[in-house]
């Protein structure tokens, strides 16, 4: 078993009993997903005024994105247009987060807006990949979690840098988001390489 897998086994065993309640009251992953776009529109919103609130709806949102996934296994639910939905929800909240926190003045708008598109990018590029891989494999999507990893680092480390900057330390925002923009970009175009290379 990959260690992704094994992963995310241990993670879906940890949310069990989170599942099985979701599921006795009738909740769909697509309605977890939607909340967790949404907690992340409740930050914007809070971020510049109530700082700590806006992390409670952070966390709240990222929370969500983990639970998505294992909710959907949990109700045997899972599928492409699912594993789809997840990303595209994931990266609406980080895109609204890096609006957010740019608006803030913690991320030059040029540095922030390029993140963003590179981040976006990169789902959609390992997405298509991913797909393709199922397709010629008959391995569901649900299992190729590996392809969306490393975007995810990028964002793990900016929401965690917002963490500090509220905490009262220094703000890194601008610094992790200038550090990931040029190995995104290069991703980016490894990803595209192979994809053109295989069309």
């Amino acid at each position: 078993m990959h260690l992704l897998e094994r992963l995310r086994t241990i993670r879906d065993r940890a949310l069990r009993p989170l599942t099985a309640a979701l599921t006795s009251l009738g909740v769909r992953p697509l309605a977890v997903s939607v909340f967790g776009v949404l907690a992340m529109l409740a930050f914007a919103f809070t971020a510049s005024w109530a700082p700590a609130l806006a992390v409670l709806f952070m966390f709240l949102s990222v929370f969500s994105d983990v639970m998505d996934g294992s909710l959907a296994r949990y109700q045997h639910a899972d599928s492409a247009h699912g594993r789809v939905t997840d990303v595209t929800a994931d990266n609406t909240s980080f895109t609204i987060f890096i609006f957010s926190v740019t608006g803030m003045g913690l991320v030059g708008l040029w540095w922030g807006m390029t993140l963003v598109a590179l981040v976006l990018l990169s789902a959609l590029l390992n997405t298509k990949r991913a797909l393709r891989h199922a397709d010629a494999t008959g391995v569901p999507p649900a299992a190729l979690a590996g392809y969306w990893v490393f975007p995810n680092y990028a964002k793990a480390l900016c929401y965690g840098s917002f963490l500090v900057f509220v905490s009262g330390g220094p703000s890194l925002l601008s610094s992790v988001v200038m550090l990931f923009v040029p190995v995104m970009a290069l991703e980016v175009i490894v990803r595209l390489t192979a994809l053109l290379r295989h069309a």
